[in-house]
Order: structure tokens, then C-alpha cells, then sequence
């Protein structure tokens, strides 16, 4: 049994899969707790109708996030297979693109009718929803370049990344809070955690992948 610990050991620190796959679970656990202590620490810090309009805003990002995913799932599975850094970089940054598109569309819809939508979901006030306009650029570019990790298998970048976005929306909605900025501190804390994200996946990718506006997908046809 002495012997063969140090087997198992040795097997495990040499078995690349195992080693990135331990990376990617340990990142995940820390960042499922960071997520699940948001609310009950929220929910004591706040008044129940304004907890109410940090849930539902939340819930909104949350299921805009479906539409990135798709993306992001594609980006993974390129960055993944294709070996050509010039052809992945230049059909990424086509995606993100249209990513682009699809969320000045969403953003102008909310802006055009903010009252009508604030008046629907309840919010207390309809300028809550700004979070929501801000938050989804910020999401759309996070969503390629971590797709961009997790397709190259940087997981402890990755996983890096992820604590960064978690702990610094707790830590930073709990601040403002008590600073007495109530439910806008919360909305300030996502997006400045997100932007902390981005900031961070950029200078993280910035040797690796470049993406950029100019980026056409037809250079490939040259």
C-alpha cells in the first residue's frame, strides 16, 4: 500500500488530462461558493423589495447569458481543432461580431423602451435596467476569451478568472451597499467585477489571441 501511493501520485502528476481537470474542478468549487454566499449576503444587507429587483435583474442577465453560450460553446470547440492561428483568430473575431450585433440590437430595444419594460418586471425604478445594458457588452467580449481558455486548456487561468468575476461582485456590491448605494451599488458591483474580468482575460490572452474590429473573415480567401 506505501508503494503504491506514490504510483497513483506520480501516475496523477503526469496524466495532463487529470492534472487540468483537478484545476478546472477546484476553480469551480471556490467559484460555486463565491456564487451561493451573493444572495444570502445580499438578502441581509438589503430590504426585501429591493433584494427582489437585484433577483430579477440577475435573472435577466442570467438569460440573456443563454444566447452567449452558444457562442461560447463554438469558440471552444474551434479553438480546440483548429490548428491555423490566423484562420481561428479570424473566424472568432467574425463571431464576436455578430455577438456584437445581436447585443446593440438587445441594448437599443431596452433603451427604447425602458419605462414600458421597468413598468412590466416591477422594478422600482426602470433606470435599474442600465445594469443590464452595460453588462451585456461586457459579457459578450468575457464570453469569447474565456471560451478561448477553456478551448486551449488553460484552466488555471481559467478558473483565476472565474474568482476574480465571483469574488469581486460580492466583495464589491457588499461595499457599495454598506457605502449606502443600496440596489445601484449592487448593479455598480457586477459591472465593475465583470470589467475586472475583462481586463484580466485580455492582458491573460493578449499574446495568444487577437482579436480586434478589423478582423474580416475574408482575409482567408487571399
Amino acid at each position: 500500500m506505501e508503494k503504491a501511493a506514490p504510483g497513483v501520485l506520480k501516475y496523477f502528476q503526469s496524466d495532463l488530462f487529470l492534472k487540468r481537470y483537478a484545476i478546472y474542478f477546484s476553480g469551480s468549487m471556490i467559484v460555486a461558493v463565491l456564487n451561493y454566499l451573493f444572495h444570502p449576503v445580499l438578502g441581509r444587507l438589503l430590504a426585501p423589495s429591493d433584494f427582489g429587483d437585484v433577483q430579477a435583474l440577475i435573472s435577466l442577465i442570467a438569460q440573456a447569458g443563454v444566447i452567449f453560450t452558444a457562442f461560447s460553446i463554438v469558440v471552444v470547440n474551434i479553438t480546440a481543432n483548429l490548428e491555423d492561428r490566423v484562420e481561428r483568430d479570424a473566424i472568432i473575431g467574425e463571431l464576436q461580431k455578430i455577438a456584437l450585433y445581436v447585443v446593440a440590437v438587445a441594448v437599443l430595444a431596452v433603451l427604447l423602451f425602458l419605462s414600458p419594460l421597468g413598468e412590466f418586471l416591477n422594478f422600482s425604478t426602470p433606470y435599474l435596467l442600465l445594469g443590464l445594458v452595460v453588462m451585456l457588452p461586457l459579457t459578450s467580449l468575457v464570453t469569447f476569451r474565456n471560451a478561448y481558455l477553456q478551448g486551449s486548456g488553460r484552466f488555471w487561468e481559467l478558473s483565476v478568472g472565474g474568482i476574480i468575476s465571483s469574488g469581486g461582485r460580492l466583495v464589491l456590491a457588499a461595499g457599495l451597499i454598506l457605502l449606502g448605494m443600496n440596489v445601484f451599488g449592487v448593479i455598480a458591483g457586477l459591472v465593475m467585477a465583470q470589467a475586472a474580468l475583462l481586463i484580466y482575460l485580455f492582458f491573460t490572452t493578449r499574446q495568444t489571441l487577437h482579436l480586434n474590429v478589423r478582423t474580416n473573415i475574408h482575409i482567408l480567401e487571399k
